[in-house]
């Protein structure tokens, strides 16, 4: 009987009550939180798996405390005792064996040699077998790891259940609103600890044993094919030890290597090669939560200062987040966001723009052969660096850094990338109508330019970051959502040279093509020649951010 689930569970429950404090207990404990985030959490997994799966559950709670259920020494030793057998007197002899039995795996896999089936075929049959066993195996650890990924969800949304009725009741008129926040928030946060409790306490303990238990019975068929397999083809007894005994501890191996007197083994056979598992990403939550907590954070000490405000440091404040608003009628501070943008001429003829005052405010935002001015402008005053922006002849081209909009292997959204759509979708939401298609061009690169390039991994990751690109830009209402369309490249069209990180760096990137209404139909190597051709040089912009402008003019 294996204890270690048991006894890791009361530990890790032990310790957190002694860490808390028991005087201190009951402020952890609020009945509410606890349904929605163990309720919501068994009803997702009970709304994402089949009945036939739920019920098995007891059946998993068995498995977690029975011991080590296969002895692969032992295995061998039957196993080689049968090759015996069947080179003294065949392989029928095998049959009153196979009775003797219990394990149905390998008595099944005894008859099938025992009715002379073709070898291939046998392997064949019991590979498929082992392979139908390992897919139940994962349905049920996934069913525990997905809980994992549920648990945590259903406690920020507790929390942000919680912070909304809190901020119904926040008064900011100085009577006493203020003062309980940090009461409220600690309710508000409650149910993201029983949301990672629940997750690395439990769901994620018992996955892990789960996994283990399958990993002891995929060795224990595979080593039974191979042996099978053996004895079909009629190997020396002593050889098939040898070839068994490299898949187990080499302590092991010594000892049974003793009995045939061999005191060192030989690697050989075939071994099933391991299939990855699927996984669910479940950690990627923590991306989310971190940036909502600093966020919260932030608020409520902004909040917490609000409660003896000072009109001059909130006029500050207001201009801080929009200059272009005032507190009370009052004239905004003129702010000089961007005075140069772009690279070698200055575009269009000459002319110089980027600043609040001048060609921004004379261009016509609906008017496609400007739009690129008008994108530039607006990424600019955001802050983004190093933004490309190209006008062609009836298209205008974009392309972003993916720190832009994602992290390092991420195709999350981060909240910097939000921004820069958001901004970007009001910049051409007046030119909606003359826009025909949007494309949105996803790129990776090779994380290790030696290291085998993994065409899944990369092909998935660069089509989801596109996916993400066009729901959000979709979620603007701006675009009809039959004018997008997303390319996947994942490392195939590079702009520089894989070898350094500098080129690597390059080629991790977003590109968005915006086509005018009407525009010639061309591929999309037709386009990319255009670009390389250096043609645009004088309609090519690359923006610089607000703070390197200032300092620029500093």
């Amino acid at each position: 009987m294996d204890l270690t689930t048991l006894i890791g569970l009361l530990l890790s429950g032990i310790l957190m009550v002694y860490g808390i404090g028991m005087d201190k207990l009951g402020n952890f404990v609020d009945v509410p939180s606890v349904v929605i985030v163990v309720g919501g959490t068994l009803a997702a997994l009970i709304a994402s798996y089949p009945f036939g799966i739920l019920k098995d559950i007891p059946k998993h709670f068995a498995v977690l405390f029975r011991g080590k259920m296969y002895n692969i020494p032992q295995l061998v030793d039957q196993l080689v005792d049968l090759a015996m057998i069947a080179r003294q007197n065949g392989l029928l002899a095998l049959e009153d064996k196979a009775g003797e039995i219990s394990d149905p795996f390998l008595k099944h896999s005894i008859l099938m040699i025992v009715d002379a089936n073709d070898p291939d075929k046998v392997r064949l049959v019991l590979e498929r077998e082992l392979e139908n066993m390992m897919v139940r195996h994962d349905q049920a650890a996934g069913l525990y790891e997905k809980g994992s990924a549920y648990a945590p969800a259903f406690g920020m949304i507790g929390t942000l259940i919680g912070l909304v009725n809190m901020l119904k009741g926040l008064d900011l008129s100085g009577s006493g609103g203020s003062s309980s926040i940090g009461q409220d928030m600690s309710v508000a946060l409650i149910t993201t600890f029983y949301g990672c409790i629940l997750a690395n306490a439990v769901f994620n303990p018992i996955a892990k044993k789960l996994r283990i238990r399958q990993d002891e019975e995929e060795l224990y068929c595979s080593t039974v094919i191979e042996g099978i397999l053996s004895i079909q083809a009629g190997e020396n007894p002593q050889y098939l030890r040898e070839r068994l005994l490299t898949s187990i501890k080499r302590s092991q191996q010594q000892k049974l290597l003793a009995k045939s007197g061999r005191s060192d083994g030989q690697e050989g056979g075939r071994r099933m090669k391991k299939k990855s598992r699927p996984t669910d990403g479940g950690g990627n939550w923590m991306d989310t939560y971190g940036d909502m907590v600093t966020l919260l954070m932030t608020f409520f000490i902004m909040l917490y200062s609000m409660s003896n405000v000072d009109a001059n440091k909130w006029n500050v404040f207001v201009k801080s987040i929009s200059p272009q608003q005032a507190v009370e009628g009052e004239q905004a501070d003129k702010v000089t966001a961007n005075t140069k943008i772009g690279v070698g001429d200055s575009p269009a003829g000459g002319e110089t723009f980027g600043s609040n005052e001048g060609t921004a405010g004379a261009l016509d935002p609906s008017d496609p052969n400007t739009l690129y001015l008008t994108i530039a402008n607006k990424l600019n005053d955001i802050g983004v660096k190093d933004a490309t922006v190209i006008r062609g002849d009836d298209y205008t081209y974009i392309t972003f850094k993916d720190s832009t909009f994602f992290g390092g292997g991420s195709s999350i959204l981060t909240q910097q990338g939000q921004m820069v759509l958001t901004s970007f979708c009001q910049a051409i939401a007046p030119a909606a109508e003359e826009i025909g298609q949007v494309n949105i061009m996803a790129h990776t690169a090779k994380a290790d330019v030696n290291g085998e390039s993994n065409v899944r991994v990369d092909r998935i990751l660069s089509a989801v970051r596109g996916a993400e690109v066009s729901i959000y830009i979709q979620g603007q209402n701006v675009i009809a959502p039959e004018k997008l369309v997303n390319i996947s490249y994942g490392e195939y069209r590079p702009v520089a040279d894989n070898a350094t990180a500098e080129g690597r760096a390059k080629n991790r990137r977003v590109e968005i093509l915006l086509l005018d209404t009407g525009a010639k139909e061309k591929g999309m190597d037709e386009y990319y020649s255009d670009l390389e051709s250096g043609a645009y040089e004088s309609t090519t912009v690359v923006t610089v951010g607000r703070s390197a402008a200032q300092n620029e003019n500093e």
